[in-house]
């Protein structure tokens, strides 16, 4: 035996899938294929524009290198060039032993939604060397970028931020 289940009019008006009065099923349906594609061909045009934008502008790049000395004991001070790293935004995308010489890679880039979007883009790699010996850490970044970054002010003030986290967590370990 089966069940058959009917709704009264007052729950098939509840329901929200009727159609509005005067206005044919067809008519609803080919407005809403109609306001579907002119809501894709926005969403590619704006990716075409942060792409153009991306494209056309000038893209720089710049790299520095410079020595941290080192004072006390530094066995564990890569655990905190790690946690100096992530806490600025960077992530690890590379690790390496070599002898004694520890190393860590980090990087940093702009999304590819924020390209296309706007055609700002940018990425920052940061590789610290730990030499344990000499008492030092090596430090060398490279920016590159678009629309005002990737230039050697920009590569400046983001190394600065970096030693300068990173000599505040060294100290307050001391």
């Amino acid at each position: 035996m089966k069940a058959t289940m009917y709704r009264t009019e007052a729950e098939e008006r509840r329901s929200g899938n009727q159609q509005p009065r005067g206005v044919p099923e067809s008519y609803a349906l080919l407005a809403a294929c109609w306001i579907r594609r002119v809501l894709v061909l926005a969403a590619f045009a704006a990716s075409c524009s942060g792409c153009g934008i991306a494209a056309m502008s000038t893209q720089k790049n710049f790299s520095v290198s410079e020595e941290v000395k080192l004072d006390g004991p530094t066995e564990d001070v890569m655990a905190v060039v790690e946690e100096v790293g992530k806490s600025l935004g960077y992530r690890v995308n590379s690790r390496m032993k070599l002898g004694e010489v520890n190393s860590l890679g980090f990087q940093r880039d702009s999304s590819m939604l924020t390209t296309m979007a706007t055609g700002y883009m940018r990425m920052a790699h940061i590789s610290v060397s730990h030499m344990p010996k000499e008492q030092k850490l090596t430090l060398m970044m490279t920016v590159a970028g678009n629309l005002g970054a990737g230039g050697e002010a920009d590569v400046q003030k983001s190394l600065q931020a970096f030693k300068d986290k990173l000599q505040e967590t060294l100290g307050a370990q001391k």
